[in-house]
């Protein structure tokens, strides 16, 4: 194979892995290739490095970071790790007082807190302004009632940043004082390990989902100019920008080059649509391509074995309507994110402010409302109608007996997005919230819609219903002749309405005639 004998001239690596390509089975041929020499693997997750550690020979050792920098640096902090790192610990710890924006002491820990996430995450080595938690500032100076110019807004929340910074800087010592009792998180001891400028031993070291690498990740094995770098991962399933990762395979300049774009998962249906959507969205030119033998289709599905959504919101409306159909949804990566989403809701309703999670900075239901109506805050629009619509008690009530149904037990499987990576399903449906190409989105924004939504296309193996996904439909007109649909009525109808089927009618079903010919029935 022309990769492995790339890695095996002893040069810098880079190798392009498209959705379902066989990424593992290439680095077990690359790792044995190099059986004489000895290797670090870096996996992504503790599962994956598991696994690894059964598929690799023993020249190779599997690790996390985490677990490299434990063993150097975060044992010395182990008792310290077993505790929760809250906003009302450091507010005490910190004795935080009220600052010039009035922020309760407990709320400006939270954004303390902010900056010492993305400082760990960050290559730099002090923290600064550009560690502030955007988001979360701007949200933090929003008046109580009614709406400002988005330039106040910024002005605002640059000055509650520069107010703010001394003290994230004082966390930040109480935290790696080795005689300090505040809790740590694991990205702590990971960042006192990298600045230390640590050695990782081996003859070559392989970086796997490259593409979701923080720039401290990235820095720590530039620094390791003793070994040979191999990057693997895939531009495209580039999907955590939102908690610090840069798309390393972007970033980084190596010797040699390799794509993998041959999908073993799926055939040349799901392939074309995933590199039409790509197109339509960003303007990115995808090379991944369908095994031909694999007779996977784009269609109408009566009952898919998985839904994936955009967002937690879409979730929690697909296991309603699930519920609501007698069946019995499991939601990958379980429902405690869903529950404290709603449980913070329900705080809100009861006049009780909410300090930490995605609903921070609220004081009350009503100034979350409002704020819901205003450019900025326009994704919390389903919850305040779902909440509304049906209490947030009872939607607690009817999702909490979900907690650890086994997928084997499960009627249909949901998930977002994000948690669906590394995943595949037989049969998949595309949600209705995902969002397209839209003239004044920047351009780092459209590529984060675009990966978003080619990481859930590519997670069904046979068939794939886009049905109720107006950014899906949208992108086979981009597609053209070069996308293999489901019959000969469904390239008509492409061509019919230039390949912008109609948008779904209603939260959960498409009904217009264009898109049943689109589609076909699966």
């Amino acid at each position: 194979m022309h990769i492995v004998s790339l890695a095996a001239s002893g040069g810098s690596l880079k190798v392009e892995a498209g959705a379902g390509t066989g990424k593992t089975s290439t680095l077990v041929d690359i790792a044995r290739a190099l059986k004489a020499r000895r290797g670090t693997y870096i996996a992504f997750n503790r599962a994956i490095a598991d696994e690894a550690r059964r598929r690799f020979p023993q020249n190779v050792r599997s690790s996390t970071a985490h677990a490299l920098a434990f063993r150097a640096v975060g044992h010395y902090y182990k008792a310290r790790l077993d505790q929760r790192l809250t906003p009302w610990v450091v507010s005490e710890a910190l004795h935080l007082p009220r600052t010039a924006f009035n922020l309760d002491p407990a709320f400006q820990a939270q954004l303390l807190l902010g900056f010492i996430t993305r400082f760990c995450q960050s290559a730099e080595r002090a923290i600064g302004l550009r560690h502030a938690p955007a988001q979360e500032l701007l949200r933090a100076v929003k008046p109580e009632r009614g709406v400002l110019e988005r330039s106040v807004m910024r002005d605002r929340a640059r000055a509650l940043g520069r107010e703010l910074l001394p003290q994230a800087n004082s966390l930040w010592a109480a935290l790696i004082d080795p005689r300090g009792r505040l809790p740590i998180t694991h990205d702590v001891y990971l960042k006192l390990w990298a600045l230390e400028r640590p050695h990782i031993p081996g003859d070559f070291i392989l970086f796997d989902e490259a593409q979701d690498a923080n720039p401290i990740m990235l820095e720590l094995v530039r620094n390791q100019q003793h070994a040979q770098h191999i990057w693997v991962g895939d531009t495209f399933q580039s999907i955590y920008q939102w908690r610090g990762a840069v798309n390393a395979m972007a970033a980084i300049a190596t010797e040699h080059t390799a794509p993998l774009t041959q999908s073993f998962r799926f055939g040349e249906a799901v392939a074309g649509l995933a590199n039409a959507i790509l197109k339509s969205i960003a303007g990115a030119e995808g090379t991944l391509r369908g095994t031909p033998t694999i007779d996977s289709r784009i269609a109408r599905l009566e009952r898919p074995r998985a839904i994936l959504s955009r967002t937690n919101l879409g979730v929690i409306g697909q296991v309603l309507d699930c519920l609501q159909d007698n069946r019995k949804p499991m939601v990958a990566g379980g429902v405690r994110e869903l529950l404290r989403l709603l449980e913070s809701a329900e705080k809100l309703m009861h006049g009780v402010p909410v300090v930490s999670g995605d609903l921070a900075g609220f004081r009350d239901w009503e100034s979350l409302v409002e704020y819901s109506e205003s450019e900025l805050g326009r994704d919390l629009q389903p919850l305040v109608k779902m909440v509304d619509e049906y209490g947030a008690r009872l939607l607690i009530k009817r999702i909490e007996p979900l907690e650890g149904l086994p997928e084997s037990r499960a009627d249909l499987i949901v998930s977002t997005a994000h948690k669906s990576k590394g995943l595949e399903w037989d049969s998949v449906l595309l949600d209705a919230d995902f969002k397209g190409h839209d003239e004044e989105a920047d351009p780092a924004e459209l590529t984060a819609r675009a990966n978003l939504l080619y990481v859930a296309a590519t997670r069904g193996m046979r068939t794939l219903d886009i049905s109720l996904c107006e950014p899906a439909c949208a992108a086979i007109g981009v597609a053209g002749e070069s996308l293999p649909l489901a019959t000969p009525e469904a390239r008509q109808a492409s061509q019919a309405t230039g390949g912008q089927a109609t948008p779904p009618q209603g939260a959960r079903g498409a009904t217009a005639a264009a898109v049943d010919a689109l589609l076909g029935q699966g």
